[in-house]
């Protein structure tokens, strides 16, 4: 004996399937605005920035190595 079938399920699972397909799509055309790039990339920036200035030091100086000795 075959399984009951839900064809709501089914139909709308298909649409979910091709606006997915339809999404990735886009994704790979259109990408993100500028905007949305500029804003991203300056508050990469800005994470890095203080991730600097709240590093601590090991407190061991780093010794300079002359290349002429």
């Amino acid at each position: 004996m075959s399984d009951i079938i839900n064809l709501n399920r089914v139909r709308k699972n298909k649409t979910k399937q091709a606006q997915k397909k339809t999404a990735e799509r886009n994704r790979a055309v259109y990408g993100l605005p500028a905007a949305e790039r500029k804003a991203a990339q300056e508050a990469e920036l800005k994470a890095q920035q203080r991730w600097a200035q709240n590093r601590l030091d090991d407190g061991v100086e780093k010794k300079k190595v002359d290349d002429d000795q």
